[in-house]
């Protein structure tokens, strides 16, 4: 956001789980940065679990409210339980038509998410988005985990 500042880009924030809860229109007041950090830092220090994800829902929705002709940066897992592929191709496309750049950063932790690389002890893996525990030792799972990862 500091670029944006300095060149008197106008930027906004958007932050979603299932359905949109913050969307700031874009301004480039210091003011208005100072909120979007304020948010961001809000979202760091939560401690809430299950939350699904809606994430074509909400980039459609973001598409009919977002000026035309934006940068639109997502970060995301792309962890997202009830949407398919081509729901979120649709998302994305709808977004484009709406004559957007967009930018997708795909966001995970590559040695625990990707790698399932764990110590061979116990562990409680708890799913964020459902509350779901599971107490297992890793190197039992490991490979249809990383099997099942490789086919996403």
């Amino acid at each position: 956001m500091n670029l944006f500042k300095k060149q008197r880009d106008a930027f906004g924030l958007s932050i979603f789980d299932n359905e949109v809860k913050i969307h700031t229109k874009a301004r480039s007041s210091t003011l208005h940065y100072r909120l979007l950090l304020t948010y961001l830092d809000q979202l760091l220090s939560e401690k809430e679990g299950k939350k699904t994800t809606s994430t074509a829902k909400s980039l459609h929705q973001l598409a009919e409210s977002i000026h035309q002709r934006s940068l639109i940066v997502i970060f995301s897992d792309m962890f997202d339980s009830e949407e398919s592929n081509e729901e979120l191709f649709s998302a994305l496309q709808h977004l484009k038509f709406a004559k957007h750049e967009v930018l997708m950063f795909h966001v995970v932790d590559k040695k625990s998410e990707i790698d399932f690389d764990f110590e061979n002890r116990p562990y409680l893996f708890i799913d964020l988005e459902s509350g779901e525990e599971i107490r297992l030792q890793s190197h039992m799972v490991k490979e249809h985990y990383v099997e099942k990862v490789k086919n996403l």
